[in-house]
């Protein structure tokens, strides 16, 4: 249960950093 949790969270994590990085490479000004 803690292992799936703990690979959870880092999958949540990582999606994060992707998500900040896309948005600093390419600003989206609506």
């Amino acid at each position: 249960m803690k292992h799936r949790t703990k690979l959870l969270c880092s999958r949540l994590f990582s999606i994060l950093i992707v998500g900040m990085a896309l948005s600093l490479q390419s600003p989206v000004m609506e």
